[in-house]
């Protein structure tokens, strides 16, 4: 499906335009489409399109499809999802490792966004890594988590363009 289409598919789903005639008795509701408006779906939309997932700093809300940012050097996350995510980019590194035939190990995650997704999460994780010869990347993985701690698949990894 085109990702245009995608997108409205979702948007239409939560999202319902105002109507001035509308009973006042739900105010939740009200509240809900002050913040979810077509402005906001457009930069969500731009962010998640252009950063492929990876760099979402704008989103209309937390929920099932929405990607959203987890961790950032501003919004720290406990250590034990800290290790599950050092050990995804771990994973992802390994995968590039064998696929390019090159040596690099993660040095630290530096951005992660999520997405719930109908069955488990998928991680949009920006990680720095080095070589034996000390050089220096940054990375991009997108790494699907399933449900109950299942094993993780590396979907996508690559150098940060």
């Amino acid at each position: 499906m085109p990702e245009d289409k995608r997108f409205d598919m979702v948007r239409n789903l939560f999202y319902r335009p105002r109507d001035h005639h509308h009973d006042h008795q739900h105010d939740y509701v009200d509240d809900f489409d002050k913040k979810v408006n077509d402005e906001l779906w457009e930069k969500y939309h731009y962010q998640s399109t252009q950063s492929q997932g990876f760099d979402i700093v704008d989103y209309p809300f937390d929920g099932c499809g929405i990607i959203t940012p987890m961790f950032n050097n501003t919004c720290p996350v406990n250590a034990k999802t800290y290790h599950m995510l050092s050990d995804c980019s771990r994973m992802a590194v390994d995968a590039y490792n064998q696929r390019e035939g090159t040596d690099y190990t993660v040095n630290r995650v530096t951005k992660v966004c999520a997405q719930l997704v109908a069955a488990g999460m998928m991680y949009f994780i920006t990680f720095e890594a080095i070589n034996s010869s000390h050089h220096h990347n940054v990375f991009q993985a997108k790494v699907y988590a399933p449900p109950m701690m299942g094993a993780k698949e590396v979907v996508l990894v690559r150098p940060k363009a």
